[in-house]
């Protein structure tokens, strides 16, 4: 999977939102136009919910974040919901914690 799969995904795996709402079925980063794809399987639903987001990682007071925007869904109403809370609240940010937190910060600052 790699290093920035990995962490990504660590970062994903700790957000507390996340995990209150289902699990990552399956992940794929494409660093070359910062790109997450990931499968989430969503409490209650039998089959994962298809996202696509763009992802920066940046330091803020010190700490490694992976910065989560533009994010399209295969369902319409998730894709309402997400852009009310984005415009809200602004990005999604999560902190990078941990072993991956400066190999991340190395590998995309």
């Amino acid at each position: 999977m790699g290093i920035r799969n990995e962490a990504l995904k660590m970062a994903l795996e700790q957000s507390e939102t996340l995990n209150k709402l289902g699990q990552i079925y399956s992940l794929k980063v494409d660093p070359k136009i910062n790109s997450i794809f990931l499968e989430i399987l969503l409490k209650g639903e039998s089959l994962p919910f298809l996202f696509e987001a763009k992802y920066q990682i940046i330091t803020e007071s010190g700490k490694t974040i992976a910065q989560i925007q533009n994010i399209h869904c295969n369902k319409d109403w998730i894709n309402e919901v997400i852009k009310l809370w984005i415009q809200k609240n602004g990005p999604i940010k999560q902190e990078i914690k941990g072993f991956f937190a400066s190999r991340l910060a190395k590998l995309f600052l």
